[in-house]
């Protein structure tokens, strides 16, 4: 006599029924689950998932151009040569792991109840996962091994990154006058354009809640209703992003020069594919339970990689403000 054999151990028919069901649905959710304030994730730098699920590496160029136009006769044969000159990097991909569980008990009086099953775990998950995510977009470094060799945006060999200009021995927004607050942002607005004859024209900025609360509340003169910010658009018009970000403030190790921070810092860049992407093969998957003890693992993984910048010169970053 043959017998037949469950699809979820310790579980009768009817309430693995249930679990199965009840399961789709928490996973649903959780896709569509949206964490606006993790920026990296939410538009704060253009994705690409290019790579598929099984790449080990991704193998992208950087890029400069070189070459002029000119004046030519009507039958030139001679027409100037322009091109594009790539170095070949490849980076490695990384898993991300994160898991969660429902015990038998949980199940069972669930479906007795008919209650549907919490997704607040499966959330969870998914949060744990793009929180760590995110944090590496913004402040991975190679030779830190909490990141395994991956490069976030604000370490990334790629851009410029340089110190405040000194005010009267001083470096900080906090303790500077205005328009040593205003050359600063006009001097990193206006960075990646002056290094590249205007190839590179970056167009958000960001910087720490603090600066950007100064900039947006203090009056550039006394007696005008006219903020920081309201002026620095006004003189910035490629910009067309101005916002904050908490990744921004206190970097454990500065950027230009490895030393030992903390450092508050400032940047620009094109928030599009062409010029930088942040690599995420697999953004977040869920497996199918499997049976430990007295619960269900739903394990999860993701696969992510670098930030890569296709263009040097194309990101500016500020230190010390």
């Amino acid at each position: 006599m043959s017998i037949k054999k469950k699809k979820f151990r310790f579980l009768d028919s009817q309430e693995s029924m249930f679990f199965e069901r009840d399961l789709e649905v928490i996973k649903a959710t959780t896709y569509d689950q949206p964490f606006p304030e993790l920026k990296a994730m939410s538009g704060g730098l253009p994705i690409s998932m290019e790579a598929g699920p099984a790449a080990a590496t991704v193998v992208f160029r950087s890029f400069s151009e070189t070459g002029m136009a000119k004046f030519v006769s009507n039958y030139s044969d001679d027409n100037p040569r322009v091109d594009i000159a790539g170095i070949e990097e490849s980076v490695h991909v990384r898993s991300i792991g994160v898991a969660y569980g429902y015990s038998v008990m949980d199940i069972r009086f669930a479906a007795k109840q008919n209650i549907s099953l919490s997704n607040r775990k499966a959330i969870a998950a998914r949060r744990a996962n793009e929180i760590l995510m995110n944090k590496s977009a913004w402040l991975a470094r190679a030779a830190d091994p909490e990141y395994v060799g991956l490069t976030g945006l604000f370490y990334n060999p790629n851009i410029t990154s340089y110190k405040s200009k000194e005010e009267t021995g001083k470096f900080i927004w906090a303790e500077k006058t205005n328009s040593a607050i205003v050359e600063d942002i006009n001097t990193l607005c206006n960075t990646p354009s002056e290094l590249t004859n205007g190839h590179e024209i970056p167009n958000v900025f960001r910087c720490p809640l603090a600066q950007f609360t100064r900039i947006s509340t203090t009056k550039l003169d006394e007696g005008s209703d006219v903020t920081i910010l309201d002026w620095v658009k006004k003189v910035n018009p490629h910009i067309l992003k101005w916002d904050w970000l908490s990744e921004c403030k206190g970097l454990p190790i500065i950027p230009s020069t490895g030393a030992a921070g903390p450092t508050d810092i400032a940047i620009v860049y094109n928030n599009s594919l062409e010029k930088l992407s942040l690599e995420i093969p697999v953004p977040f998957e869920q497996f199918p339970p499997e049976a430990r003890n007295l619960e269900f693992v739903i394990n999860c993984l993701s696969r992510f990689a670098n930030v890569l910048i296709y263009y040097p010169l194309s990101v500016a970053l500020v230190e010390s403000i």
